[in-house]
């Protein structure tokens, strides 16, 4: 395998949830994909220069903001509050 795939493997890991089977657990991993993946694209966006540092840390608030309400919704507590 060549790096360029090891790194768009690893950066995009296409893997089968792996832990105990809940509908609880399986949306919470949906959840934390779609946050990660919204991350990397904020990040991306960062690095080329598309949008300034502010714009970033607010969209990012929002992301982590509503990944907790998510998280909430499913009655997970995070082990850590702001």
């Amino acid at each position: 395998m060549h790096n360029f795939e090891k790194n768009c493997q690893f950066a995009s890991p296409n893997e089968a949830y792996q832990g105990a089977f809940s509908l609880r657990n399986l949306l919470l991993d949906a959840n934390l994909q779609e946050f990660s993946q919204q991350l990397e694209r904020l990040s991306a966006l960062v690095k080329q220069d598309r949008i300034p540092h502010p714009e970033a840390i607010q969209a990012l608030d929002q992301l982590y903001a509503k990944f907790n309400q998510s998280a909430a919704s499913l009655g997970i507590e995070p082990e850590f509050r702001d």
